[in-house]
């Protein structure tokens, strides 16, 4: 490590800003539009898992977001047509969060778009550190939590 002390919750904030960029020009190009961030991470949870019921509060968990959070990001999905959510017929206080059609015409775009910047991301990056970061970002996590 250099001379200097490098402030670890400075350099994630720092990559986290330059992904979002990244992202969000990738996005412009591609035309994906309000269908980003925290909005696609929603998108892939309920995609990837066509087997189980989601409700707002697994959202919550998934992405480890408060519940006013989730409910304000499922707000805006529904009013921009990307979510449906549908009174369960177990307990009415639930609702069970289903992608619309417009959801899943965008999830194509957004695959091909994430590959490609994940490509960049490992552009220069061995397997071995690869792992070893998700690793040590998972560590990180769990001591947060």
């Amino acid at each position: 490590m250099a001379d200097e002390q490098k402030d670890l919750g400075y350099e994630i904030r720092e990559l986290a800003i330059l992904f979002g960029r990244r992202i969000k020009k990738e996005a412009c190009k591609r035309k994906i539009k309000k269908l980003m961030g925290p909005q696609a991470m929603v998108l892939n949870f309920i995609y990837y898992n066509p087997e189980k019921i989601i409700y707002q509060k697994d959202i919550e968990k998934e992405l480890s977001i408060r519940k006013s959070t989730a409910s304000q990001l499922l707000d805006r999905m529904e009013a921009n047509g990307y979510v449906h959510r549908i009174v369960s017929n177990k307990d009415k206080r639930l609702k069970q969060i289903i992608l619309t059609k417009k959801a899943l015409e965008q999830k194509q775009a957004i695959n091909e778009m994430t590959k490609q910047i994940e490509k960049e991301l490992m552009k220069d990056l061995s397997a071995e550190e690869v792992d070893a970061f998700l690793k040590t970002v998972n560590k990180i996590k769990n001591n947060l939590n």
